[in-house]
């Protein structure tokens, strides 16, 4: 792990520090109101407005890529589908301008009909120019029935003090190239054990959130996994990644797919704070 650890630090001390920050309450409570708004917005007025309207100029959708969302929204047609979301759990940087969302979505056919397909969505939101919220990355996955429930969003619980850390704009990529190289040579399990927040949240394919590392840990397979970085952010305490994964799943089958990853200096350290893992299903024959 010494590998690992020296990267991990050297990216830490290349950050500037300044005095002592709490997250200020407004700021976290405008994210999931940008969360909620996003919602509203599609159940009044189509899922494909709502994106549209939400999506910053440069925010990111995945199918079997990443594709830029205003493109791929405004190739949609207008329907009557309905997808129904709301926060569950929530959190941002101390400086207010990079946050995320994660909860339950619901889809019906029809305003008027019973959900048919439920999940859960994770989405980045960053502060714009115009001191607005728009969303980054939209990634989600898959599970069974679940219920959406409006206004019982959750936060983390402060971890003693974030130290007024100031990421540099490359922070991210300093800190998933050593997670990735740490994943090749040390293993899943040893490396989540090392750097998770006691606070992570983790979505997997097919499985209902797993909130805190205990619970999440019981899903991370000590196996190799080959991931491959392709973009993220960062700001204050607190960065994202996003990129592709290719693991074998509990059937000895080769699983691929993309993933978003948050980072957070928590008191003394970056830890994972929250991931998804969005399995793309093989092609056809």
């Amino acid at each position: 792990m010494k590998t690992l650890f020296s990267a991990l630090i050297l990216a830490i001390l290349l950050s500037s520090y300044t005095s002592a920050q709490t997250v200020p309450t407004a700021s976290l409570k405008s994210v999931a109101e940008a969360e909620n708004s996003f919602a509203d917005m599609a159940a009044k007025e189509g899922t494909r407005a709502a994106f549209l309207q939400f999506a910053a100029s440069d925010g990111l959708v995945f199918s079997d890529k990443p594709e830029n969302a205003q493109d791929n929204w405004k190739k949609r047609p207008v329907n009557a589908t309905l997808l129904a979301w709301r926060p569950s759990w929530a959190d941002v940087s101390a400086n207010g301008e990079l946050g995320y969302t994660t909860g339950t979505w619901a889809f019906s056919r029809t305003k008027d009909e019973a959900p048919v397909a439920w999940g859960e969505y994770f989405t980045i939101w960053r502060k714009q120019a115009d001191g607005s919220l728009k969303f980054a990355l939209d990634l989600g996955i898959g599970h069974d029935k679940a219920d959406v429930v409006k206004d019982n969003w959750k936060s983390p619980t402060p971890s003693g003090k974030a130290s007024g850390v100031k990421a540099s704009e490359n922070q991210w990529r300093a800190l998933e190239n050593s997670f990735s190289e740490a994943l090749s040579k040390n293993g899943q399990r040893n490396t989540y054990e090392k750097l998770a927040s006691d606070q992570m949240r983790l979505l997997i394919e097919g499985k209902m959130p797993f909130q805190g590392k205990p619970a999440a840990m019981s899903q991370i397979a000590d196996t190799g996994i080959e991931t491959r970085v392709l973009g993220g952010g960062a700001s204050s305490n607190m960065a994202y990644a996003y990129g592709e994964f290719e693991q074998k799943g509990s059937d000895g089958k080769t699983e691929k797919g993309f993933y978003a990853r948050v980072w957070k200096f928590e008191a003394k350290a970056w830890r994972v704070v929250a991931e998804v893992r969005h399995t793309v299903p093989p092609p056809k024959n």
